[in-house]
């Protein structure tokens, strides 16, 4: 059988970057390895096109050819180019559809194994998003099956598989067949409900995977196969943050009673009773928790279960919740002081925050919610938001208030009252440039403008770290706005204060940012993990987890029973 023809123009031209001896280039280029991948790493940081940059690099430049393709073979974001690698694939790609169609021949030359040999080790990072049209599977084991040691990108250390609506058995079998020894973080993710292959995965990560530090579990439906399947995870000796987007009765209780090591625990919605746990002092060593699409009164009962003691962030989500005074200051109170020495983080969101009974006073003060936090001295992060106002609930939010929360946290750096409040002045503004040095990003509900504000006599303290001031709604009469830009600039001398005030107007930008800020999120980044600055954005409406049908009814019968 003839084999087939093999074009060498790719690989040639990364072989053969510079006729040049190396001692012959310049010294400029002969640096050090780390400081070539550092070099790399900015490129690929600060570049959108860094993959095309890195593939420059490697053909022009002898010196950085080797590092260049490090970087370039590092992350892919689909399995395909390993696969075309293999020119004896005969892989074809429908130019209108995308669609890829491939075979595995029975017959291979030595080129196209030295080829894959050179660059599938460079591997670290791999998403996959799986087309059901694709023969995967059969391509993966040709190559397992003539690879001296059977297996399939060794040095994987993330990996990422989408797995699509049909032929989901043939996927995950082609999933069981990467070699996981390094792999340190996994993501599977299925449109569904939970496929019959995910529970044997699961089982068989302690040997498969025993550096496994990452684990993510992502669908839109209750898991409703098999209930028992998450304890073999209490075997991964370095597991320590678990994502898990849905979670049932049966799973939550094997949760937090095997799976104790746990440092970061995301759940993004969990169909269960709160008041049935009767186990103290789960997950002992918590440093993060994220509960999305939970109520107050049903994140409560979990914190008051932990038995950390070091817990650093808290986020509690949800997009179909009318929250009232009493059920805010319950879930802080279960905060402080208990981690008054670690609390970082709190960052809470409702759909609606509505009156209580036997907390506030006529008319209603949002202070008294927030009291419990003022224990939190090493709070950076404060974020609480509503996404609707309730017009026949408005508490009050005075000056005094904000300070008494600026003096309780002198190292905030972010603030976010994105609740519809009253009360709040142009003197809270001065509070802030007073008792805040770190402070970088401001969201305040509502603000009222004298005609006649400055900054007081004899006020020289300006707070030039506050990158961002976003303020929902103003109450000033038209002639204060020239005297309120004024103002910002005197406190907040980095701030970018619009020449025309009528931009500060809320119905045309109601966000003022420093120069060279973006206040728009960044980007996910691929290889990021919970333990890092991706979390931090400021919350969004995009950030809450996705809306359940029992939340929907409740949100209906809530409305109902209020009038509205």
């Amino acid at each position: 059988m003839s084999q087939p023809t093999i074009h060498r123009g790719l690989d040639q031209g990364l072989r053969s970057t510079s006729n040049a001896p190396l001692c012959s280039q310049s010294a400029a280029l002969i640096i050090p390895a780390d400081a070539q991948r550092t070099i790399c790493r900015d490129i690929r940081g600060s570049s959108d096109d860094w993959q095309n940059d890195m593939y420059h690099l490697a053909l022009t430049c002898k010196a950085y050819n080797t590092t260049a393709l490090d970087a370039l073979w590092e992350r892919l974001y689909s399995i395909w180019p390993l696969f075309r690698l293999m020119y004896s694939f005969k892989l074809r790609t429908n130019v209108k559809t995308g669609q890829v169609w491939a075979r595995a021949p029975m017959e291979y030359n030595e080129a196209d194994w030295r080829r894959f040999a050179k660059y599938a080790p460079r591997v670290r990072l791999l998403t996959h998003r799986e087309d059901s049209a694709v023969p995967v599977l059969a391509l993966i084991r040709a190559i397992k099956a003539h690879t001296t040691d059977h297996t399939f990108i060794s040095n994987l250390r993330r990996l990422t598989w989408h797995l699509g609506p049909t032929n989901q058995e043939d996927s995950l079998l082609s999933l069981r067949e990467f070699t996981l020894r390094h792999l340190q973080s996994l993501e599977i993710n299925w449109p569904e409900h939970l496929p019959d292959g995910i529970p044997s995965i699961v089982r068989g990560l302690p040997g498969s995977a025993p550096q496994l530090r990452r684990l993510r579990l992502g669908s839109l439906i209750s898991f409703t196969i098999e209930d028992r399947f998450l304890e073999p995870l209490a075997q991964l000796q370095h597991l320590e943050t678990l994502e898990l987007k849905v979670l049932d009765d049966s799973q939550f209780e094997e949760l937090y009673t095997s799976v104790r090591s746990l440092k970061r625990l995301s759940i993004g919605y969990c169909d269960t009773h709160w008041h049935q746990i009767q186990v103290d002092g789960i997950h002992p060593r918590l440093e993060e928790l994220i509960l999305g699409g939970f109520f107050a009164r049903e994140a409560t009962p979990v914190i008051a279960h932990l038995g950390s003691t070091s817990l650093r962030r808290l986020t509690k989500l949800s997009k179909c919740e009318i929250a009232s005074l009493l059920e805010i200051w319950q879930l802080c109170n279960e905060l402080s002081p208990r981690f008054a020495s670690t609390l970082t983080n709190v960052r809470i969101t409702m759909d609606t925050l509505a009156a209580s009974e036997g907390l506030s006073p006529d008319p209603p003060q949002l202070m008294d919610a927030l009291y419990p936090l003022l224990e939190l001295p090493e709070l950076r992060v404060f974020e609480l938001a509503v996404h609707q106002e309730l017009r026949s609930f408005v508490p009050e939010l005075h000056d005094k208030d904000m300070h008494l929360m600026l003096v309780a946290w002198p190292r905030i750096e972010r603030l976010s009252l994105l609740v519809q409040f009253v009360g709040l002045t142009t003197g809270s503004l001065v509070e802030v440039a007073h008792h805040c040095e770190e402070l970088e990003d401001l969201r305040l509900w509502r603000i009222s403008i004298p005609p006649d504000v400055a900054v007081p006599e004899g006020f020289f303290t300006s707070l030039p770290s506050l990158c961002v001031l976003h303020v929902r709604d103003y109450e000033a009469p038209p002639s204060a706005w020239g005297a309120y830009a004024r103002f910002l600039r005197t406190l907040f001398p980095n701030l970018e204060v619009p020449d025309d005030v009528e931009d500060i107007l809320p119905t045309k930008n109601r966000r003022c940012t420093s120069p060279g800020t973006d206040s728009e999120d960044d980007e996910e980044e691929e290889a990021c993990t919970s333990d890092s600055s991706e979390s931090d954005g400021p919350l969004d409406v995009s950030d809450i987890a996705s809306v359940s049908d029992r939340e929907e009814r409740f949100m209906r019968d809530v409305r109902r029973d209020m009038g509205e």
